[in-house]
């Protein structure tokens, strides 16, 4: 089996959360930036790295709040080969939405949705477990 980690990102910006909407295997998935840990970089300077490489928005060391419960995800990769991730959510708040663009090709939509709108149409149980994990810090 091989061991991955990666991170993913919860950007929440006037109560709303940045959502990357994504083609994966020909279906629309609604989820979050997140992305594989690059040697010798810190979870959050991938969490930083991996949201602007696809959407466009900037987020700083100083807007990170906390990380949040991680969670395990398995499946087969294109090689056959059976994979183990790690993923690690991270929490930041930013003040301004900044100016979000899908940047690579498998993103079609990158757009900040309202925490129940996220909750209805994420793809994903154990994403939308985070969301609610992170709703008792955004809703204060």
């Amino acid at each position: 089996m091989i061991n991955e980690k990666s991170v993913m990102a919860v950007i929440v910006c006037n109560n709303k959360i940045l959502t990357t909407h994504e083609i994966i295997y020909g279906d629309l998935k609604i989820s979050l930036p997140k992305g594989h840990i690059e040697n010798g970089e810190s979870l959050i300077d991938c969490a930083i790295r991996e949201t602007f490489e696809e959407t466009n928005i900037c987020i700083m060391h100083n807007q990170f709040y906390k990380e949040l419960s991680n969670f395990e995800i398995r499946f087969i990769n294109h090689h056959e080969e059976e994979v183990s991730k790690i993923i690690i959510p991270l929490l930041f708040f930013i003040a301004e939405e900044g100016n979000p663009l899908p940047k690579e090709e498998r993103i079609v939509k990158v757009k900040y949705l309202g925490i129940e709108e996220f909750l209805i149409n994420c793809s994903y149980d154990n994403i939308r477990a985070v969301i609610e994990e992170a709703r008792k810090y955004i809703e204060r």
